[in-house]
């Protein structure tokens, strides 16, 4: 499986998808410094591609690298600015990072910004629990 998510990075190395299968399967097989590695040099080839950014993120935050995880996060909103998840995947690796009062300035604007219906639903309900806490 290793062999073939390389091979297909290998041919298609600005590819989003190809680069998070490879990142997720180093995090499954416990290689956690390869799977950064390679969610970097993804955000090197396309550091103009707001979901590598996100890619990064995920892979910082299966870490427990919260901090971490939220600056990618946050390129990915400077990248694109109108992409909901990207607002609400920030909040999260605040709030775990402490940051509950930023954490809930980004679930609102994740709520304000989706059209979709579910999604707002799971941006608003982070929001109230982000309330609660305070």
């Amino acid at each position: 499986v290793e062999r073939a998510a390389r091979k297909a990075l290998d041919v298609l190395p600005d590819d989003v998808l190809a680069t998070r299968n490879l990142a997720d399967l180093l995090i499954a097989t416990t290689r956690p410094d390869e799977a950064v590695a390679v969610a970097l040099r993804g955000t090197e080839r396309a550091n103009a591609n707001d979901a590598m950014w996100a890619c990064l993120g995920f892979v910082r935050s299966q870490l427990a690298d919260y901090p971490a995880a939220a600056m990618a996060f946050l390129r990915a909103i400077e990248i694109n600015p109108v992409h909901a998840p990207h607002f609400y995947n920030l909040s999260i690796m605040l709030e775990h990072a402490g940051q509950a009062e930023d954490a809930l300035k980004y679930a609102e604007a994740a709520a304000r910004l989706t059209s979709i219906p579910w999604e707002k639903k799971i941006y608003s309900k982070h929001g109230d629990t982000l309330r609660a806490k305070q």
